[in-house]
C-alpha cells in the first residue's frame, strides 16, 4: 500500500494532481483501518499510469474517464494494446498538422502563400489522410494486402518500352511492389496533388537512382490538380488507382484520360467494391440501431458505383471488369469498431450512445479462434480506347 506522497513520489506528480483524480472519480484510494489516511494500493498504481499515459496523448480529465469505465476490466497488456492504438491516431493528427505546415512553409518561401488555398489544401490533406489510413487499415487486416498491385500490375500487362502515366501515384505502391518485374526502357509519369505522399515516392526515387538501384529518368513527377493540368499524350497504360473520389468532374476527366491514350492503349481504373457495406448493413439490421445511417452510407456509395460504370462504358469502348476479394480480419472487437468507423464517419454518433453494446455484439460475431472477419471487394476496370472512326 502507498501514501498519497509515496504514490505521487512514485508517479512524477504532485499530491494535489493525485486529490483532482481523486476528485473527478478516477482514482479511488482506500482508508487506512487505524488513522483513516489515504492508502493506494497496486491497482490504483496501475490506473494511475493509464491516467498519465492519456493526459500525455492529450486527453481531458472526462475522456479518462470514460476511456476507463469501458475499460475497467480490462488487463494490463490489452490496456496498453488500446493505449497504443490512441498512440497511432495521435501520430496520424500530428502527421497532418505536418504536411499542412510544410506546405505552408513552401508556399511562404516561393512567396505564393494565399489562405484560401492554404484551407483549401488542407481539406485535401485531410481526404487524402483518411484515405491513406483506410490503405493503412486494408493493409493490417487483409489476409493477403500484398497481392493487390501485383494483381493490378498483371491486369495492365506492361511491355518493354511503353510509356505510363500513373494519375494519382501517391506513395507509389503499384511501383514498389513490383521493382524486379518493371519491363525494360518504361517510362512512368507519376502525377498527384502537393505535398502528399507522392512527394515522398519522388524523394525515395531519386534516393534509389543515386545508388544505382533505379535506371535515372524512369521515372517523373509532375505536382498539381489533374483535372486542371496537362496530362500529356501518347500513353499506352493510365492507371487511376483508387483515385476517382476525389475528381469533381468524373466524366470530364475520363474523356482527358481516353484522349491521352494511343489508339492501342488501355485504361486501368480501380476503386473499393460495396461487398463490405452489404455485410455492414446486414451485421446492423441484427443488432437494431444505426440501420437507416448504414444503408443511407450503403445506398450512396451504389449510386457513386452506377454513375462511374456508366461513364466508364460510355468513354471506352469495351470495358472488362473484375473483382479481387479479400478477408479482413480482427483479433480485438475495438479494431474492428475503428475500422468500421473509419469506413463511415456518419455511424459515430450511434455507435457513441452504446459503444459496449456494439462491441460485445461484434464480440458474438467472432469465429472459433476469437476473430472477427468482414468480407471485401475491389473493383478494377480495363478499359480500352475507342477507335477515331
Amino acid at each position: 500500500m502507498y501514501t498519497i506522497g509515496q504514490l505521487a513520489e512514485i508517479a512524477g506528480i504532485s499530491p494535489k494532481a493525485l486529490r483532482l483524480y481523486e476528485k473527478k472519480g478516477l482514482l479511488r484510494p482506500k482508508r487506512g483501518s487505524t488513522n483513516q489516511y489515504r492508502l493506494y494500493d497496486e491497482e490504483a498504481k496501475t490506473v494511475l499510469q493509464k491516467i498519465m499515459m492519456l493526459r500525455f496523448l492529450g486527453f481531458s480529465l472526462e475522456q479518462i474517464k470514460e476511456f476507463l469505465e469501458e475499460n475497467q476490466d480490462t488487463g494490463l497488456e490489452k490496456s496498453f494494446v488500446e493505449q497504443r492504438r490512441l498512440l497511432e491516431q495521435k501520430k496520424k493528427q500530428l502527421e497532418t498538422v505536418i504536411s499542412c505546415m510544410d506546405k505552408a512553409i513552401w508556399e511562404c518561401r516561393e512567396n505564393r502563400l494565399d489562405m484560401d488555398e492554404l484551407m483549401k489544401s488542407m481539406k485535401d490533406i485531410l481526404k487524402n489522410r483518411h484515405a491513406d489510413e483506410m490503405v493503412w487499415e486494408l493493409t493490417k487486416y487483409s489476409d493477403k494486402a500484398a497481392d493487390w498491385n501485383c494483381f493490378v500490375f498483371d491486369e495492365a500487362d506492361v511491355q518493354p518500352g511503353q510509356r505510363i502515366l500513373d494519375a494519382g501515384a501517391g506513395w507509389g505502391g503499384l511501383w514498389r511492389k513490383n521493382w524486379e518485374r518493371i519491363p525494360e526502357n518504361v517510362a512512368v509519369t507519376c502525377i498527384d496533388r502537393h505535398n502528399t505522399w507522392a512527394d515522398t515516392f519522388e524523394a525515395d526515387i531519386k534516393e534509389m537512382e543515386e545508388k544505382g538501384q533505379q535506371p535515372i529518368g524512369r521515372f517523373s513527377f509532375c505536382f498539381g490538380d489533374m483535372e486542371q493540368m496537362e496530362l500529356g499524350s501518347g500513353y499506352d497504360r493510365i492507371f487511376f488507382n483508387h483515385t476517382a473520389s476525389f475528381m469533381k468532374e468524373g466524366e470530364k476527366m475520363l474523356h482527358r484520360f481516353s484522349d491521352s491514350l494511343n489508339p492501342d492503349g488501355v485504361f486501368i481504373c480501380t476503386w473499393g467494391g460495396g461487398m463490405v457495406y452489404e455485410q455492414l448493413a446486414e451485421w446492423f439490421r441484427e443488432y437494431g440501431e444505426g440501420i437507416r445511417e448504414i444503408e443511407k452510407v450503403e445506398n450512396k456509395f451504389f449510386t457513386w458505383i452506377r454513375e462511374w460504370e456508366e461513364w466508364l462504358n460510355h468513354v471506352f469502348s469495351q470495358v472488362e471488369k473484375k473483382l479481387y476479394n479479400i478477408e479482413l480480419i480482427f483479433e480485438q472487437p475495438e479494431d474492428c469498431l475503428s475500422f468500421i468507423l473509419q469506413l463511415s464517419r456518419g455511424l459515430e454518433s450511434v455507435l457513441e450512445k452504446d459503444k459496449r453494446g456494439f462491441l460485445a455484439f461484434l464480440q458474438e460475431k467472432a469465429d472459433s479462434g476469437g476473430r472477427i472477419r468482414l468480407k471485401k471487394d475491389t473493383c478494377l476496370y480495363r478499359c480500352q480506347k475507342k477507335s477515331e472512326d
